[in-house]
């Protein structure tokens, strides 16, 4: 018989468009599977002798492994929970559904339960959902749900898995990894739903290059380096999604972390982080991790510990961090972040200058609440009581802490009351940079109330900046007034 495949049903993504699929034609044989006592063998016959393999709404029991044999098959059923094609409890090894060296091929339409508790199967056992080797194919509107291990395996390392895409799915409650790359490269991830996976909800691995990840939705996780892993991948993109991981406490400490560039295969270049709604991690929002130098007794066969490699981040919403909202661990390489919706950063990085963050991205402004008595002929350190801040930038004692390099602005202001002040001949503000310092002086000429004020613009390192005031004379008392008259800020202006 000759049958008529129409996708037009699918919702394809164009870079933040949802527009239909192209319409084509299959001109092919076709075959609609009968529900029976060994499934597995009636695939496995049909995917011998047609290309377009049919289920009507029921549960299909599976007992053994089902191998396409060939590329070019669409193995099509009635919808997500109408048809399920079901791994038996005596099926007690193997993946549901693998692709070795197969493509083109299509699934759609259908639920994969691989029942690994009814199989008495654990994470160690190795087996997933459906294990893809291969280029172009295609995974439209399905579930895959109970695996052993991942719900999903691309694995280029033997044969290249290049342009598979996977497309309005669920992938949901496997026991290891929802959805993992391992060399994977341009894979399109767009519009699925992620829930209560094993490890990561979903993993970019070992060399996987220019792969998309778009408008998913990624709920809690329980294991894994986060919500999402991220390891050794060149140019790969994560937009509009968003991760809502519930504050659960499933994971483990240290993995609570809504997007984990990891670096533990090694280094990650060109990631692209951008639009996306991450909230509800107990932890960090997005952390890129310094896993270099770090030791691990029994390492992976891809360990490779390194420092994070170069990132833009920008215009995410990160909000309701339990540590940061975003930390940053010391790199050697370019991060950019641009006027990202976050309250809390943290950087590592000890000199900064591999950090970069927008203008007005750090803003501090002091006030001193309380008058303060500062010794004559000696430089005293104004202990700032009021700070107002952005970013929960450090400060203590006195002092600002700056996280990162950049260009900033410092602007002083200082309020003088002299008692006895014949023996008071001027008073100095010092701005007291980790670049240097700026000095204002002001000739007191028998006032008993002096104004001073300083500012300075400069490139600077990360580290401490802080207000000290000098008093030049014989004798006399200086104290520093209280309120509006007594204040200092420092903005990053690039």
């Amino acid at each position: 018989m000759t049958y008529q495949f129409n996708s037009s049903e699918s919702s394809w993504f164009n870079l933040g468009e949802s527009v239909s699929a192209p319409s084509y034609s299959v001109q092919s044989t076709s075959v609609v599977i009968s529900n029976g006592p060994d499934n597995s063998e009636s695939i496995k016959s049909a995917l011998q002798n047609y290309d377009v393999i049919e289920f009507p709404p029921g549960i299909f029991l599976l007992k053994s492994e089902i191998q396409i044999p060939f590329s070019n098959k669409i193995i099509k059923g009635s919808g997500i929970g109408k048809t399920i094609l079901k791994c038996d409890d005596s099926m007690t090894f193997g993946h549901a559904f693998i692709l070795i060296g197969k493509n083109n091929c299509i699934f759609q339409d259908l639920t994969i339960d691989a029942n690994a508790s009814g199989r008495g199967l654990t994470i160690s056992s190795g087996y997933n959902g459906i294990n893809i080797q291969g280029n172009n194919n295609r995974f439209l509107n399905i579930e895959v749900k109970n695996t052993p291990l991942f719900g999903m395996l691309i694995d280029g390392n033997i044969i290249s898995s290049d342009q598979n895409s996977i497309n309005g799915c669920i992938i949901a409650d496997n026991g290891g990894t929802g959805l993992a790359l391992n060399r994977a490269f341009n894979t399109k991830i767009i519009s699925n739903i992620f829930n209560n996976n094993g490890f990561e909800n979903l993993t970019v691995d070992i060399a996987s290059i220019g792969n998309t990840v778009a408008l998913n939705h990624f709920y809690r996780h329980r294991g894994g380096c986060g919500n999402i892993g991220w390891d050794d991948s060149d140019g790969s993109i994560f937009i509009g999604n968003f991760i809502n991981s519930e504050s659960t406490t499933d994971p483990a400490v240290g993995t609570r972390i809504g997007l984990t560039i990891n670096s533990e295969a090694g280094v990650t270049t060109g990631a692209v982080i951008v639009g996306n709604v991450i909230i509800n991690n107990l932890e960090y929002g997005i952390y890129l991790r310094n896993r270099s130098g770090q030791p691990n007794p029994n390492p992976p066969p891809n360990w490779n510990p390194s420092k994070p490699g170069d990132a833009m981040i920008a215009s995410n919403y990160i909000r309701n961090s339990g540590i940061k909202d975003i930390r940053i661990g010391d790199t050697d390489e370019l991060i950019t972040l641009g006027s990202n919706n976050y309250l809390s950063i943290q950087i590592d990085d000890p000199d900064g200058n591999n950090v970069r963050l927008p203008s007005g991205d750090v803003a501090i402004e002091t006030k001193l609440n309380s008058s303060q008595t500062v010794n004559v002929n000696a430089f005293t350190k104004v202990l700032y009581t009021n700070v107002v801040y952005s970013r929960n930038i450090t400060a203590s004692n006195g002092s600002l802490t700056i996280p990162c390099g950049g260009f900033y602005s410092i602007d002083a202001k200082t309020r003088v009351t002299l008692t006895n002040s014949s023996g008071v001949s001027f008073v100095q503000l010092k701005i007291i940079t980790p670049s240097g310092t700026k000095i204002s002086n002001e000739l007191v000429n028998g006032e008993s109330v002096v104004e001073i004020s300083a500012s300075i613009s400069k490139y600077m390192i990360p580290g401490e900046v802080y207000i000290e005031i000098y008093a030049s004379g014989s004798s006399g008392t200086v104290s520093l007034d209280s309120g509006d008259e007594n204040w200092f800020s420092c903005t990053l202006t690039g």
